[in-house]
C-alpha cells in the first residue's frame, strides 16, 4: 500500500462516564473483601441470595416511589417499552416476592448485592452507579416486631466484621413522627418528616426557615424542635415521650413498638453504646412506615450514614392484594469503601488474591503445575510464574502485586522434598515440606510458623505491656481472661483485618496448646486497629501467671463479691454482678462448650449474689 492512501488509525481516548466507579486492581481486591465479609455476615443469619433485571419496566418500578427519588431515575424508551434502570434493590425486592409469591417460603429472608442507578449530581464520595448491599425480611400477612430488632443485630454483627468498634445504630419510628405531626394538626406529615430528616445537614435554623415556608407557626415548630432535641439513653427518651401524653393512637403505636424493639434488640446481645433512639431519624424514602434506621461511625461523622433502612408495611401493595410486610436495611457499599479509603481507614494490601507465586527452573515445570494443583486443592490461591525472565524479576513481580510468599522449584526442592519459601516483606525464607507449607498458607494451623519457623516475628510484632483487661475465676479452677493485645506502632497500619488478624490469632491458638491446657476460645479487634482482645479459657490456672505478663487492669472475681452494685469491668460496665455472671454463662456455652448449672442462694438481695463453688458442671 502506498503511503499516500495509507489512513491513519484514529486513536479515542479512553475514558469513564463521570460518576462512575472504576478501581484498579489493589483496590479492587480490598473492595471484594468488604465485600465478601459483608455477604459472609448476611449468610450467618439465614438470609438467601437473590439477583433481580437492572433494568425494569417503569410502571412498576416507579408505583410508589415520587419526589427526588423519581426525577433521579435513569428512564428511557426502546421501541414500544418504557424503561428504568433500578434505583434500589428495595423496590424490585416487592415486584419480586409479589410475582413468585405462590413459590417463596414465608418470612422470606433474602439478601442482594448488585449495582443500583441515580442520576444525581455527581460529586465526592457520591456516584450515579453503586453497589448496594440489602437485607430484608418480608412476611406473609404480619411480620413479627422482633424481625426489626434482629436487623440491628444483623448492622452490628456486619460492622464488627468489617473491623469497626466505635459504630452507633440509631433508630426510630415512622409511626411515632407522623402521629406527632397529626396530634399538632399539621396537614402535611410526610413534608414535614423530610424537612426534619434534614436537621444534621441544614441545622436547626434551615429546619426553622423550611417549616416557616410551609405555613407552620412558632409553637408548632418548637414543638417539632423538642422532639429531635430528646437525649439520652432509650429508656429515657421513651420515658420522656411517655410524659409528653400525647394521646394520639399512631404516635402511641410508633412509641410501643420502639420499646419493644429496644428490649429485643439487647436480647441479640448488641451493646447499648452501639444503639440508641433518634427521634431525628426519618428517612427520605416514601415507603417506610415503621422502624427506620441509620448508622454512623462516630469517629468519622462526616461520612454520614453507611447504613439504613426500616419497615415497610405496605411496599408490594402496588403489585397485588396479598399484605406482604417487610423489614430491611441496605449498606452503600461503593460509597462507604472509598469514604473508608479517602479517610485512609481502607488501605490496599495487594493486587491479587494469590497467596504464593511458584517459580519453576526450566526443567521442573510439570513438578510445579502438579505442586500448584496440590495447594489450589486445599483452598490456596496459587500462581504459576510460566514467562520467561531474569529471576530478578519473577520476585519484582511478586512483590509489585503484593504476593505475600514466594517459592522457586529447583531440582533440590525436588529431591528433597521441600519448599524454601520466602516471605516477600521480611526476607526470611523458611524450608518446609509440602505438607507443612500447605498448613500454614491454608491458616488452619498458621501457629505452626510460630513453633517451627520463626517465634519471634510475632512477638516482634506486639507491644511487650500485654494487659489482662478481664480475670474471672468460675469455681475452685477455671478461669476467664480477656486480654487486651496491642500492635508496635509500625505495625498498625499494615494488619488488614480480618484475615491477618485471624491469622495471629490461629498462631497463638497453636501456641498455647503445645505448653499448657489454655484454650483460645474468642477474640475481637479494636476498631482503632491498635490490636485485639483475646479471651481464653484456663482449666489448670497456672497459665496466667507464667505466660502473659503485664499489669492487672482489671480483676472481677465472681467468688469475691464487691460491696458496689456496679464494677467496671475493662470497657464493661456491670450495673450488678448478676448481670456479670449471667454474660459469663452464656460465654462458656457458646464458645468453650462449658455449661453451669448454678445453685443459688435463698434470700439474697443485689450486690450479694454469690456463686455456689460446688456447681455442677457439664461438658456439651
Amino acid at each position: 500500500m502506498s503511503d499516500n492512501v495509507k489512513e491513519q488509525k484514529k486513536i479515542v481516548e479512553p475514558s469513564i462516564l463521570s460518576g462512575f466507579l472504576e478501581l484498579l486492581p489493589a483496590e479492587q481486591v480490598a473492595f471484594n473483601k468488604m465485600k465478601d465479609t459483608i455477604e459472609n455476615t448476611f449468610k450467618l443469619f439465614g438470609f438467601i441470595p437473590i439477583d433481580t433485571p437492572v433494568i425494569e419496566k417503569s410502571e412498576v418500578l416507579l408505583a410508589k416511589s415520587g419526589g427526588d427519588t423519581a426525577k433521579q431515575v435513569y428512564r428511557f424508551t426502546k421501541g414500544d417499552s418504557d424503561l428504568s434502570l433500578r434505583f434500589d434493590l428495595t423496590v424490585p425486592l416487592a415486584r419480586y416476592v409479589a410475582q413468585h409469591y405462590a413459590d417463596l417460603i414465608f418470612p422470606f429472608r433474602r439478601y442482594h448485592i448488585g449495582k443500583v442507578y441515580r442520576g444525581e449530581r455527581p460529586q465526592k464520595g457520591r456516584f450515579r452507579e453503586f453497589y448496594q448491599c440489602d437485607i430484608d425480611i418480608v412476611g406473609n400477612g404480619k411480620l413479627s416486631i422482633n424481625n426489626d430488632a434482629e436487623i440491628v443485630s444483623v448492622i452490628y454483627s456486619t460492622f464488627k466484621a468489617l473491623g469497626f468498634g466505635d459504630f452507633t445504630v440509631m433508630i426510630n419510628n415512622r409511626k411515632l413522627l407522623n402521629g406527632f405531626f397529626v396530634s399538632l394538626n399539621i396537614n402535611q406529615p410526610t413534608e414535614v418528616m423530610r424537612i426534619v430528616d434534614k436537621i444534621d445537614k441544614i441545622g436547626v435554623s434551615g429546619v426553622t426557615k423550611e417549616l416557616n415556608e410551609l405555613g407552620l407557626n412558632e409553637e408548632t415548630i418548637n414543638s417539632i424542635i423538642k422532639l429531635t432535641e430528646c437525649t439520652g439513653s432509650s429508656v429515657e427518651i421513651i420515658e420522656s415521650l411517655k410524659s409528653w401524653d400525647i394521646k394520639n393512637d399512631l404516635f402511641l403505636e410508633g412509641l410501643s413498638e420502639l420499646e419493644e424493639v429496644c428490649k429485643h434488640i439487647r436480647s441479640y446481645n448488641v451493646p447499648d453504646e452501639n444503639f440508641r433512639i433518634n427521634p431525628k431519624i426519618a428517612r427520605g424514602l416514601d415507603y417506610y412506615t415503621g422502624t427506620v434506621y441509620e448508622t454512623f461511625l462516630n469517629d468519622y461523622l462526616d461520612l454520614g450514614s453507611v447504613c439504613s433502612g426500616g419497615r415497610y408495611d405496605e411496599l408490594a401493595s402496588n403489585y397485588t392484594k396479598q399484605s406482604l410486610p417487610g423489614v430491611g436495611i441496605s449498606i452503600g457499599l461503593s460509597r462507604l469503601y472509598y469514604q473508608l479509603k479517602e479517610a485512609g481507614i481502607v488501605k490496599t494490601q495487594g493486587a491479587t488474591p494469590t497467596q504464593i507465586l511458584l517459580i519453576p527452573m526450566d526443567n521442573t515445570i510439570d513438578y510445579t503445575l502438579n505442586l500448584a494443583n496440590k495447594f489450589r486443592n486445599a483452598g490456596i490461591f496459587t500462581e504459576v510464574y510460566l514467562n520467561e525472565n531474569k529471576m530478578a524479576k519473577k520476585f519484582s513481580y511478586a512483590d509489585k502485586l503484593g504476593i505475600a510468599y514466594a517459592a522457586v522449584i529447583g531440582e533440590d526442592e525436588i529431591i528433597n522434598d521441600i519448599i524454601k519459601l520466602k516471605d516477600m516483606k521480611t526476607g526470611i525464607q523458611h524450608e518446609l515440606s509440602a505438607v507443612d507449607c500447605i498448613s500454614f498458607l491454608s491458616q488452619k494451623e498458621m501457629a505452626w510458623f510460630m513453633l517451627k519457623a520463626s517465634a519471634t516475628d510475632l512477638s516482634g510484632m506486639l507491644a511487650p505491656d500485654i494487659r489482662i483487661a478481664s480475670d474471672i475465676s468460675i469455681g475452685k479452677q477455671h478461669r476467664v481472661v480477656k486480654y487486651d493485645v496491642r500492635f508496635k506502632k509500625p505495625y498498625r497500619d499494615e494488619i488488614i483485618y480480618p484475615s491477618a488478624m485471624h491469622s495471629i490469632v490461629h498462631m497463638i491458638t497453636y501456641a498455647l496448646k503445645e505448653v499448657s491446657e489454655v484454650k483460645v476460645v474468642d477474640f475481637s479487634p479494636m476498631g482503632s486497629r491498635t490490636g485485639f482482645f483475646l479471651t481464653v479459657v484456663d482449666p489448670s490456672d497456672t497459665f496466667i501467671t507464667n505466660d502473659f505478663k503485664g499489669a492487672l487492669i482489671v480483676a472481677l472475681d465472681l467468688e469475691e463479691v464487691p460491696e458496689a452494685n456496679k464494677r467496671q469491668c475493662g470497657n464493661a460496665s456491670y450495673h450488678d454482678i448478676d448481670e456479670a455472671k449471667r454474660e459469663i454463662l452464656d460465654f462458656l456455652e457458646c464458645y468453650y462448650g462449658i455449661r453451669l448449672i448454678l445453685k443459688w442462694y435463698k434470700n439474697i438481695t443485689w450486690g450479694e449474689l454469690t456463686w455456689n463453688t460446688e456447681s455442677c458442671m457439664t461438658i456439651l
